[in-house]
């Protein structure tokens, strides 16, 4: 663990951190790119209809450009806590060995 702090070793460490970084943002943006369709006619008034007889769900307002923007929101998580991870790992062995 004291290995992280090492100043020769601190660029790879760094580098591999910016990237995470850049990888998550990319991946944000491309979810933001994602338009927000609604679809209209049949879908709305089955849905209207189901309301009307109390049986919609929470599904019923879904929007079908929700799922790929909420596995891209979860996909941009996974560089994001690998970097955080690394963050504080390399604070604990700042603490450790000092």
């Amino acid at each position: 663990m004291c290995e992280w702090v090492n100043e020769a070793d601190k660029p790879v460490i760094e580098l591999i951190q910016a990237r995470l970084e850049m990888l998550g943002w990319e991946i944000e943006k491309v979810e933001g790119m994602i338009p927000d369709v609604s679809v209209k006619g049949e879908a709305g008034a089955s849905a209207g209809a189901a309301v009307a007889n109390g049986t919609a769900s929470a599904g019923a307002s879904a929007k079908p450009t929700d799922i790929p923007k909420i596995g891209l929101k979860l996909i941009a998580y996974v560089p994001q806590r690998i970097n955080w991870a690394i963050k504080i790992n390399m604070l604990r062995a700042k603490v450790a060995c000092s």
